[in-house]
C-alpha cells in the first residue's frame, strides 16, 4: 500500500461508517441491500490509538495560506485547498474546523457551504478559497504576529471536518442524518503574509504598526477591546457551562405494512429558561423528521411513521463525557428519557408548506409538505431537579441591527467533539421580518442554541440554515 493510499481511501468509504460516527448507541444493524454505488467500498474506521492516528493523511491537500485583507479589526487570510481522488462517486457538501491556529496564534475559518463533486484519478480544487481570519482583539499581543510577516512557510494545527452529501438511499443505510469524518489539522503550508502589491503592502505594515505602538489611538482602542473581549468571553463561556445542554435524539421510522424500520439520529443545543429545569430548543432538534426532505421523501414514498417505542432523548450538561471507550454514548451524566429525568413538555404547533423537490436517486420530482422555519420552530423540555440556572431574557427594547454584537453559546460539533465542551461564538445579526440573521452558517450541532446579549441576555434560539427566532415569539411558549 502506498503512502497516500489510507486518506484516498477515507471519503470513499464513509458510508459505510454510520455505527462507529453517526450511531453511537451501537444497536444491532439490520439487514439492508446495499446500493450499487457502495458495494465493494473497502471500510475505514478511525484510528482508536495514537500512534495508528498519527499515520492517518488528512483527505485534504492544504496549498497555502496568502493575504487577502486587513484592518484594524482583523486580518483577512484565503487558504487554498483540495480532496484527494476517491474510488467512488461523493459530493462534498461542506466543510468545517474547530479550534484552529496558525503559528499558534487562534484564527476563524468559515464553513464553507459550497457543494462540489470530488474524482476517482485527480485531486478536486475547492470552488472557492477557505475564509480565515485572525480577529486582533482576541491576541493578546501583536508581538507573534508580527514575527510571521517574513515566514514562508507556516503550521496549522485544529481539527477539521469534511461532510459528505447522502442520497436517500444512503441516508436509509446509515441511519443518520448527516455524515462527518473529523480529521486532525497539522499541516505545514507556503504563508503570504503580506500582499505582493509594494503599495498594499506598505499600507497592510502601516495598520500592523499603528496596533503594535501602544502610545497610538488604534492600538490602546484594541487594548481595550481585547481587555473586554477576555471579560465578555469569561462571563459567557461560565453561563455556558451551567446553563447550555448537547441534545441527542434517536427516533424509529416504520412502516404499519409490514412493520420494516429503520433508525435515525440528530443532535443539537439546548438552554436552560427556568430554575425548575425547562429547557428550550429547536423543534428540528427534537423532531427533525419534520424538517429534512429526503426525510419527509422517505415517509411520503414508503408511508413510514415516527414509532414512539423508538424514541430516545439525551441531554448532557457541559463537562460530560459523550461517548465511551468502547463507542457506546456515555449516558452517565446525562438526562434521558429512557431514565425518565428528561420529558419533551411541548412543541410549537406544527406549520407545514408545500415545497418542490428533486429526488438525486432517480431525478423524480415531486412536492413534500415541511415545518416552515421561523416561530413554530421551537420546543420545551424539562429536566427532572430543581436547582438549575437559567440564562437571563433580553427585554423586548433591546435594540437588533447590523451593529449591534451577539454570541452564540452552542456544540457545534454535536457528537463529535466526544466532550460536551461548549463554544462561544461572537457573530453579526441582521433583523428580517420575523426572523435574526446571522453571518454565519449554522453547523450541525447549533441548531436549538440560545443567541445571547454581550452580557448573556436571551435574545433568541437558533433554528436552521443562518436564521435566529427572536425571543419574543418564543416567549409565549413559556408561559
Amino acid at each position: 500500500m502506498n503512502a497516500h493510499q489510507p486518506s484516498s481511501r477515507i471519503l470513499c468509504c464513509f458510508i459505510l461508517l454510520a455505527t462507529a460516527v453517526l450511531n453511537p448507541r451501537m444497536l444491532p444493524a439490520q439487514q439492508t441491500t446495499e446500493p450499487e454505488g457502495v458495494k465493494g467500498a473497502r471500510i475505514y474506521r478511525l484510528p482508536e490509538n495514537s500512534e495508528t492516528a498519527k499515520q492517518l493523511e488528512n483527505p485534504a491537500i492544504y496549498k497555502g495560506l496568502a493575504y487577502d485583507d486587513i484592518n484594524t479589526d482583523r486580518l483577512v487570510l484565503d487558504l487554498a485547498a483540495s480532496i484527494r481522488p476517491v474510488d467512488r462517486s461523493a459530493t462534498v457538501e461542506r466543510i468545517y474546523f474547530q479550534d484552529v491556529q496558525v503559528g499558534g496564534i487562534p484564527m476563524h475559518i468559515e464553513t464553507f457551504n459550497q457543494e462540489f463533486k470530488l474524482s476517482k484519478t485527480q485531486a478536486v480544487d475547492l470552488p472557492a478559497p477557505l475564509k480565515c481570519s485572525i480577529v486582533f482583539s482576541e491576541l493578546d499581543s501583536l508581538k507573534a504576529l508580527q514575527a510571521l510577516v517574513n515566514m514562508e512557510k507556516i503550521r496549522v494545527t485544529g481539527t477539521s471536518f469534511v461532510e459528505v452529501k447522502l442520497n436517500t438511499v444512503e441516508k436509509v443505510l446509515l441511519r443518520g442524518k448527516r455524515l462527518v469524518l473529523p480529521v486532525k489539522l497539522n499541516e505545514e503550508m507556503p504563508f503570504q503574509f503580506l500582499p505582493t502589491n509594494p503599495l498594499v503592502q506598505m499600507a497592510a505594515q502601516k495598520v500592523l504598526e499603528l496596533l503594535a505602538d501602544p502610545t497610538t489611538s488604534a492600538a490602546i482602542t484594541k487594548a481595550k477591546e481585547h481587555v473586554a473581549r477576555l471579560s465578555e468571553k469569561r462571563t459567557l463561556n461560565a453561563l455556558s457551562q451551567s446553563s447550555v445542554y448537547l441534545l441527542y435524539c434517536e427516533y424509529v421510522l416504520r412502516s404499519p405494512d409490514n412493520q420494516a424500520s429503520e433508525k435515525f439520529m440528530a443532535t443539537g443545543t439546548g438552554f436552560l429558561v427556568s430554575k425548575d429545569g425547562k429547557l428550550v430548543t429547536a423543534k428540528r432538534v427534537i423532531q427533525p423528521w419534520k424538517f429534512d426532505p429526503q426525510m419527509a421523501l422517505l415517509i411520503s414514498k414508503y408511508h413510514l411513521q415516527p414509532d414512539p417505542k423508538g424514541y430516545f432523548l439525551a441531554a448532557w450538561p457541559a463537562g460530560s463525557n459523550l461517548v465511551t471507550p468502547g463507542g457506546k454514548l456515555d449516558l452517565l451524566n446525562a438526562f434521558t428519557t429512557e431514565k425518565k429525568t428528561l420529558a419533551l413538555m411541548k412543541t410549537a404547533p406544527d406549520e407545514m408548506e408545500k415545497r418542490p423537490y428533486r429526488e438525486e436517486d432517480t431525478g423524480e420530482t415531486g412536492t413534500l409538505d415541511l415545518a416552515a422555519d421561523g416561530k413554530n420552530d421551537v420546543a420545551v423540555l424539562q429536566l427532572s431537579g430543581s436547582t438549575f440556572q437559567p440564562l437571563a431574557i433580553a427585554g423586548t427594547s433591546s435594540p437588533l441591527g447590523p451593529d449591534k454584537p451577539a454570541v452564540l453559546l452552542s456544540y457545534p460539533y454535536g457528537l463529535n467533539q466526544g466532550h460536551a465542551e461548549p463554544k462561544t461564538l461572537f457573530v453579526k445579526i441582521q433583523p428580517e421580518e420575523s426572523l435574526i440573521i446571522l453571518d454565519h452558517q449554522l453547523d450541525l450541532g447549533e441548531p436549538g442554541a440560545p443567541l445571547v446579549t454581550e452580557d448573556g441576555k436571551v435574545l433568541g434560539i437558533a433554528g436552521g440554515k443562518s436564521q435566529c427566532i427572536p425571543w419574543n415569539d418564543v416567549r409565549g411558549l413559556i408561559q
